[in-house]
């Protein structure tokens, strides 16, 4: 006597072909772990379980990923940052410096000149040939012979290499012949020697000023009056006087753009990060909602599905024994033709 079909109850019948339907769609949910009994019943009615390597994955598989493989935390993409808008002054820190150079001569390029030797002792006889090459060197000025004159002071330098007015005088020649690098040489020698020369700093910022180095002019001639004030060297301090504004007027500027754009520097970092941050954010949200979409299977549910098939169908305990109204009576021995291999009478909707 067959056994009397046992009655489900419409709501695990709704859920038994919504997991079908699964199944159908995406197969790799038989390979489950947690499906494994499952997977054993079906192949234990002749059923052949695709392996996961001989299924290509479906148009749908393209838009949903697979509930056995959640989806990784992807990885911001950083955009790059817009391009920083043009200053509004593009003109050269020195383009807005206008400062008369009427006077200024082109730097002299000629070899420098002959030095004395500081090491060398110096001898009273040495002493006394300085002195009177020194004379020469004077007179040869006073004749305007400066060429002449320039040789007499360096033998008197070679005599007495250690004479801080012997190169600031030298270095006054070199300026007459217009040579202000020569000067400033000769110059830098005297006050190495002596730092109080205030010869020396007299002809270095003489020499300064025609080679239009106004700030080293002014400071070489502030220095000279300190130590030796004298009516020339003051009136040459006045005519710099008002390059020197222009200049000190120039560099605060300039260091207020300097201070504007390391501030605008920092602010675009700040608007840089902020932006990394968003994206950060956004992709994470992004992440966070399809790993919501796709919730662990290790529950005993699926997607859909209702809180899946918990507790079997009642009075089936845990399996399908008896079969199904008309669908799999008897444990349907040989197979289940017309569904999977083996067949379904009418199939599994």
């Amino acid at each position: 006597m067959s056994e009397k079909p046992m009655k489900i109850q419409p709501e695990r019948i709704i859920q038994l072909r919504e997991f079908v339907r699964l199944c159908k769609s995406s197969p790799a949910v038989l390979h489950l772990p947690e499906m494994g009994f499952f997977k054993q019943y079906l192949e234990s009615l002749g059923a052949h379980i695709p392996p996961l390597s001989e299924r290509k994955p479906s148009p749908d598989d393209m838009e949903t990923e697979s509930p056995q493989t959640p989806p990784t935390k992807r990885q911001p993409e950083t955009k790059p940052s817009p391009p920083s808008p043009p200053s509004p002054n593009t003109e050269s820190d020195e383009s807005d410096l206008e400062i008369d150079t009427e006077g200024t001569i082109p730097p002299d390029t000629d070899e420098p000149q002959e030095m004395g030797d500081p090491s060398i002792e110096v001898t009273e006889e040495m002493l006394d040939k300085s002195s009177e090459e020194r004379g020469l060197a004077m007179s040869a000025v006073s004749d305007g012979d400066l060429e002449k004159a320039i040789q007499h002071f360096t033998n008197a330098i070679k005599n007495n290499p250690q004479s801080a007015l012997l190169y600031a005088k030298r270095g006054s020649v070199f300026l007459k012949l217009q040579k202000p690098n020569a000067a400033i040489r000769d110059c830098n020698e005297a006050v190495k020697i002596n730092p109080d020369s205030a010869q020396g700093y007299k002809w270095r910022g003489k020499a300064h000023s025609l080679l239009g180095h106004w700030e080293d002019a002014n400071k070489d001639l502030l220095m000279a009056c300190k130590l030796d004030y004298d009516e020339d060297t003051n009136e040459l301090l006045k005519t710099l006087k008002p390059k020197i504004e222009l200049i000190r007027e120039h560099n605060l500027k300039k260091d207020r753009k300097k201070r504007e754009k390391d501030i605008e520097a920092k602010k675009r970092k700040i608007r840089e990060a902020k932006e990394r941050v968003r994206l950060e954010r956004e992709e994470e949200e992004k992440a966070e909602k399809e790993r919501s979409q796709f919730p662990d299977m290790s529950g005993g549910g699926f997607p859909g599905m209702g809180g899946g098939m918990p507790g079997g169908f009642s009075g089936m305990g845990g399996g399908i024994p008896g079969g199904m109204p008309g669908g799999m009576p008897g444990g349907m021995p040989g197979g289940m033709p017309g569904g999977m291999p083996g067949g379904m009478p009418g199939g599994m909707p």
